[in-house]
Formats: C-alpha cells, sequence, structure tokens
C-alpha cells in the first residue's frame, strides 16, 4: 500500500505541458510547473496576475488538461469576456458587441475549451473547495490536473489577515497532496515594494502576510505603465522562490514577456537585453 501511494505520488509530479508564449519563464528561468505542487503568482493590483493564469489555463486546457479555475473576485460575465479575448485576439472590450453579432463564433470558441476550462465564481470555503473538486471527480472520476485560486484575499475568511490565510495555504498544500493537483494560487504584493513604477517584479520580502513558506515555486509579476493605459508592451515574471531552477529573492532575476492586456494574451518572450540582474545566477 505504502509502495503504490509513493509510485502515484512521483507519477503525479510529472511537468506540465508547455504553454506559447512563456519560453523565456521556462528557459532561462528553468521554471517547471507540476503536478503535486503550489506555485505562487504575486504583483500588485493591476499589474497581470489573472492575466498570466488565465494564459496558462487556456493553454493547458487547450493539451487536454483539466483546469478548475476559482474565480472569487471576478464574476462569469468577465471571466468570459477575458477568455474569448485570450482565445480570439479579440480586445475585452469588443467581446460583448460579437456576442451580439456572431454568437456561434463565440460559442464555439469556449465549447473549444469548455469540457477542460470549469469557472467557480464568489467566496469559497476550504469545505467549499474540496467539494468542488469532488464534483469535478465525480464528473469525470479523476482529479483536476490543474486548481487555480484567483485570489488568495478574495477567499471567503482569508481576507480578514496572517493567520486565515495562513491556515488556507496549508490547506492548499495538503490538497495539492491528496489530489495530486497543479495548485495556482494568485496573491497581494506590498504597493510599496519597487522603486517607483518601474514595473520592478516584487522581493519575495513583499508578498502580504509572508506567506512563502508553502509554494514550492513563487513568481512575481510586474508590468510596464504602458500596459496598464492598455498598450502592448513587455511584462516581467521574476522567479523568487524556485526549488528545482534558478532564483533570486529580491526579484532582480526575471523573464520577460511580451503582453497585451487589451487581450489577456501572452504572445512570446520578450527582448533578451533586460540589464540589471538578469544573467546573474
Amino acid at each position: 500500500m505504502l509502495t503504490s501511494l509513493l509510485v502515484r505520488g512521483d507519477a503525479q509530479a510529472d511537468p506540465m505541458p508547455r504553454v506559447r508564449g512563456f519560453d523565456d519563464l521556462y528557459d532561462h528561468m528553468q521554471v517547471v510547473f507540476r503536478r503535486r505542487q503550489v506555485v505562487m503568482i504575486a504583483g500588485r493590483p493591476g499589474h497581470g496576475k489573472s492575466l498570466v493564469a488565465l494564459a496558462l489555463s487556456n493553454g493547458w486546457a487547450e493539451q487536454g488538461r483539466s483546469v478548475l479555475y476559482f474565480s472569487a473576485d471576478s464574476g462569469p460575465d468577465e471571466q468570459v469576456q477575458r477568455l474569448v479575448a485570450h482565445r480570439t485576439g479579440m480586445p475585452v472590450g469588443d467581446v460583448e458587441d460579437c456576442a451580439d453579432s456572431a454568437p456561434r463564433y463565440v460559442h464555439d470558441e469556449l465549447a473549444a475549451v469548455a469540457g477542460k476550462l470549469r469557472f467557480h465564481f464568489g467566496p469559497i470555503t476550504g469545505h467549499g473547495l474540496d467539494n468542488e473538486v469532488m464534483a469535478h471527480v465525480m464528473a469525470h472520476n479523476a482529479f483536476p490536473d490543474v486548481i487555480v485560486i484567483d485570489n488568495l484575499q478574495d477567499m471567503e475568511y482569508a481576507e480578514s489577515g496572517y493567520h486565515e490565510q495562513t491556515q488556507f495555504m496549508v490547506h492548499l498544500k495538503t490538497l495539492s497532496e491528496v489530489t495530486g493537483s497543479l495548485v495556482l494560487v494568485l496573491h497581494h504584493a506590498s504597493e510599496t515594494s519597487a522603486l517607483g513604477d518601474t514595473g520592478s517584479p516584487p522581493p519575495r520580502a513583499a508578498i502580504l502576510n509572508k506567506l512563502s513558506q508553502k509554494p514550492q515555486v513563487i513568481l512575481t509579476v510586474a508590468a510596464s505603465p504602458a500596459i496598464r493605459d492598455g498598450g502592448s508592451s513587455t511584462m516581467r515574471i521574476a522567479a523568487v522562490k524556485n526549488r528545482t531552477g534558478r532564483q533570486k529573492e529580491d526579484g532582480s532575476l526575471f523573464a520577460q514577456l511580451a503582453v497585451d492586456f487589451p487581450t489577456m494574451r501572452v504572445m512570446a518572450s520578450g527582448p533578451r537585453a533586460l540589464g540589471s540582474g538578469r544573467e546573474s545566477a
């Protein structure tokens, strides 16, 4: 019995498939997303945490992996519009008009991943999370490959502070071990953690309530002001904790990706000439 459990656990630690657009994160930072792992994506509000999570989720769903996405702070209309925008390249603001003028086109895009990417909306407790996972098991006879928590501070009872969030992180770590799922949890970083508004990824020390013990991998994200004004530019993703790859806790070692906020897309790795910190181990 114990041997079978160990073999099962090892098999579930296999890496998830690569997602287009994240090459610099995979190759330069040596980040590997694995099942039975908790990965945190942290950043200041508005810097693209949900964009990254949605892009990864859609990419994995397209490759046949099942994703259970808990959206605690965004409702169904907003998430559906974001997903359609990501899949079509259409700006989020135009999706609603397209749904009226070409409903079949929008329906087909959603249907392409509907069997693999499922959203749950509203606040949820640890008990509620477990119930949704078991509902997935009843429907599919398997645990989800990926569970996304977007985001930690908007989960019910987790917004109060350190103790509640710490307990929820313990719950997520146990959940990843029991189910063999990759648990991707989004969390906030201090808004005063960077020097000015330069697009510098926050350091590990800036993660709110110091919730850095349980995740095996912690990525911090930062978008340039041009992105947040609605344009296309670059996003920096630092590995401030990365047990099997490169890391620097101060956030100075990072991947650079080309992103487009209006369409919620990660399009490609950004330019390689990035300056301080990239080439140091």
